[in-house]
């Protein structure tokens, strides 16, 4: 385990010691480490904070000061992960089409591609605002919690 292995530990250990809606300074988290974590050394408290998230963890920054723990509620109230997937399917979009000479194509890759098209423009018009409120009144008006995917889907039939 290198020396940066041990800090990230450190960094995790001081981060989940915070309660939800807490907060914890940049400079407490430097001088644990002895290194600027919000200079040169950033990629440590990044690193630490990805691996947290796996965990269930979820921290967002406050500018220049470090990070507060979000409650659960302001974890599932976050558009985070939504704007996440909006901007990777937006760039999927462009990555299957850019530089592609369509024409020159076989007939399968066509198709393939066409397929991933679908899928990425469905699943980038879905995190849109409109969508969300169709979704909400939906919800609102069901008074249901959806269970499965073909619930979900069911909402965007005519």
């Amino acid at each position: 385990m290198g020396l940066n292995s041990v800090d990230v530990e450190l960094i995790k250990e001081q981060l989940r010691e915070v309660e939800p809606g807490g907060d914890i300074t940049f400079s407490s988290l430097s001088a644990l480490t002895g290194k600027d974590l919000q200079g040169p050394f950033y990629h440590l408290l990044r690193r630490a904070l990805l691996e947290l998230e796996e965990e269930g963890y979820q921290f967002e920054n406050v500018r220049n000061i470090g990070y507060r723990r979000m409650t659960d509620e302001e974890r599932m109230c976050s558009a985070r992960t939504i704007k996440s997937i909006k901007t990777k399917s937006q760039r999927g979009i462009t990555q299957k089409t850019a530089g592609i000479d369509y024409d020159a194509m076989p007939s399968s890759a066509k198709v393939t591609q066409q397929v991933h098209l679908y899928i990425l423009a469905t699943t980038k018009s879905m995190t849109t605002r409109k969508a969300f409120k169709k979704i909400e009144r939906l919800l609102k008006d069901s008074n249901e919690r959806l269970t499965g995917i073909e619930d979900q889907l069911k909402m965007f039939g005519k």
